[in-house]
């Protein structure tokens, strides 16, 4: 018996596959000339219900990117931007960073992949973001401190004419 269920099944396959297109009543179906006609009217009916497909809006540009490197992840909504400064050797260096809310090490924001030497070279950063930006500016972490009362103001100004919002706090 069990030699025979594999013919039995593909007996009935046979015969059972034919009847599949059948209207009740086993009759093959009849198609009128208005079928295909009325089934294209359909289709295209379905095709301009679909959602119109938008360009995907640019992401705000990553600061912490190199230009030759791949961009790091954007920040969250409304997360901002970290941005830190120090001094080493006489010459300041600064890390703008996605927002975190959580306290940094040193290591991480000195990391020599985002950091960057010099206020040209900050502000070439602050240039990549998008107006309207929140930048908060601290010396809250280990080993890291604010420039000169010259250096914070002309910052300042310079993001505001990007249209950046900029929060310093020592």
């Amino acid at each position: 018996m069990r030699r025979s269920l594999p013919f039995v099944l593909i007996a009935l396959s046979v015969l059972v596959l034919p009847l599949a297109g059948c209207r009740s009543g086993g009759m093959p179906a009849q198609t009128t000339a208005a079928e295909p006609a009325k089934a294209a009217e359909t289709a295209k009916a379905a095709e301009t219900a679909k959602a119109p497909e938008t360009a995907a809006t640019p992401s705000t540009k990553d600061p912490t990117a190199h230009d030759t490197a791949p961009a790091a992840a954007a920040p969250a909504a409304d997360a901002g931007y970290d941005l830190y400064s120090w001094n080493a050797g006489g010459a300041w260096h600064f890390s703008i960073l996605p927002g975190a809310n959580r306290l940094r090490s040193f290591d991480e924001v000195k990391n020599a992949e985002i950091s960057v030497e010099g206020v040209s070279a900050l502000k070439s950063k602050l240039r990549k973001l998008e107006a309207g930006e929140k930048v908060r500016w601290s010396a809250r972490v280990a080993n890291t401190e604010m420039p000169s009362k010259e250096t914070v103001d002309d910052l300042s100004r310079f993001a505001t004419q990007l249209g950046l919002d900029l929060t310093v706090t020592e």
